[in-house]
């Protein structure tokens, strides 16, 4: 037989998840998903713009969501953040970093229990830089460090990082402005190594 390989159109099905709930707002995005034992594992940013232009009317929170295919998802009370003084809601980090955070499963074999889930996040500005989290559970995220730990970046976007395991080495890909060259200001990729999520590489354009 042949083989061969094909690009296949998607196509548009049914929407299986509204970001309808007061905390997750007008302006929810960033989702990151993962499959851990039999469950998707849903993150995303809640955050509520005033009409289209202005500031928040409420800092950036991370939501999880949670699914056995996929298709019909759940919105867990876990009890861990307040909002508006409940802590009826799906909301697992309501502080800085929340902006853009993004957790992933660390797939390197000599990572600790209790840093088994990693992510990226930042609060939105270039000020902080990029903070490392960690989690045994993927529901509560202790900062590595208080520290940032990747500082040479515009980090606006979702900051991404995983394991990888060719390199034996944990990646990141993070958002700059190409400034000063035939690009003069655009917005471009930079991206960096680390051994231990602590301590990273000089950051290079990707």
């Amino acid at each position: 037989g042949e083989l061969r390989l094909a690009l296949h159109r998607p196509e548009r099905k049914e929407i299986v998840f509204k970001t309808d709930r007061p905390w997750e707002g007008n302006a929810s995005g960033y989702q990151s998903v993962m499959y851990v034992q039999g469950k998707y594992r849903m993150y995303y940013r809640g955050c509520h713009f005033p009409g289209n232009r202005g500031s928040p009317a409420y800092p950036s929170v991370l939501c999880y969501a949670e699914s056995a295919d996929g298709i019909r998802w759940t919105r867990p009370e876990l009890g861990i953040c307040p909002f508006k003084g409940s802590t009826a809601n799906n909301i697992v980090w309501d502080k800085l970093g929340s902006h853009n955070f993004a957790p992933f499963l660390d797939a390197n074999p000599a990572c600790p229990p209790e840093q088994k889930y990693k992510a990226l996040g930042n609060d939105g500005t270039a000020k902080a830089g990029l903070l490392a989290f960690v989690s045994a559970d993927a529901l509560r995220w202790p900062a590595l460090r208080p520290e940032p730990v990747i500082t040479k970046g515009a980090f606006d976007s979702q900051n991404l990082a995983f394991w990888d395991a060719e390199k034996q080495l944990y990646v990141a890909y993070f958002r700059d402005f190409q400034k000063g060259t035939a690009h003069g200001g655009v917005r471009a990729v930079k991206t960096c190594t680390s051994k231990d999520f602590v301590t990273w590489t000089e950051p290079v354009w990707l």
